[in-house]
């Protein structure tokens, strides 16, 4: 059994809850620091999450997608069929 303060995440892994004084730190360091800390998010997203893609299959696409849009059934069909249609083959 475990006690109600303590979280059960995966096997034989427990994370403890943070203490109330920590909470407090990390809140009055956000407070202080807010306009930092949202514009490096703000540069982050827009240089590698929010952008579009148009991939050469005509899908239109976020660039934090691409890897997966590469391997997604629908583009290598797409692309499978604009390669026959060229005369790629």
């Amino acid at each position: 059994m475990l006690p109600s303060s303590v979280k059960y995440e995966k096997e034989d892994k427990f994370i403890k809850p943070r203490s109330a004084s920590l909470q407090k730190a990390q809140t009055k360091y956000y407070k202080k620091n807010k306009e930092k800390i949202t514009a490096k998010q703000m540069k982050y997203n827009e240089t590698y999450n929010k952008k579009d893609y148009v991939c050469a299959c005509g899908s239109k696409i976020k660039i934090s997608s691409k890897h997966h849009h590469m391997k997604s059934k629908k583009h290598i069909k797409k692309m499978d069929e604009l390669k026959s249609k060229d005369g790629y083959e």
